[in-house]
């Protein structure tokens, strides 16, 4: 499409639709090894299987954190935040649940049991040991 739009110096398609998806429908594509008209409800499994490869022979590592470890999570920091502030929430949390996926990722709860939204890898997590000692903040 875009040769098209600089040769014509246009961005009026409509009239050339039916042609561009036709080229675009007859076009090799290297990832799936074949033309995409060639490809059907039969095939589907074999053009999965060269796009993903087969995932039952990936050694899966084990999981960096175990259901019951006590964690923080680590925040971003801003181009212009302080230094010498922490890294990382002073909330504990504990590990709810390791997502095998790839790469593997884990839910968190906290500390009163309520599930945190979302999943985090294990680089965002840091392992504290279980503090019972909470300060207080002054104002």
């Amino acid at each position: 499409m875009f040769k098209y739009f600089t040769f014509k110096n246009a961005h009026n398609y409509i009239d050339v639709l039916d042609q561009l998806v036709y080229s675009y429908n007859r076009t090799y594509y290297s990832s799936i090894k074949r033309v995409l008209v060639e490809v059907n409800s039969e095939d589907e499994q074999d053009v999965w299987l060269t796009l993903h490869g087969n995932m039952e022979n990936v050694e899966r590592k084990p999981c960096a954190f175990k259901e019951g470890d006590t964690v923080r999570i680590s925040k971003a920091k801003l181009t212009f935040e302080k230094g010498y502030e922490t890294n990382c929430t002073v909330e504990q949390f504990t590990v709810s649940e390791c997502v095998k996926r790839n790469p593997l990722v884990y839910r968190v709860k906290d500390l009163l049991g309520e599930d945190i939204q979302g999943t985090f890898y294990a680089q965002e997590l840091q392992k504290v040991e279980k503090n019972n000692n909470f300060p207080i903040e002054k104002y």
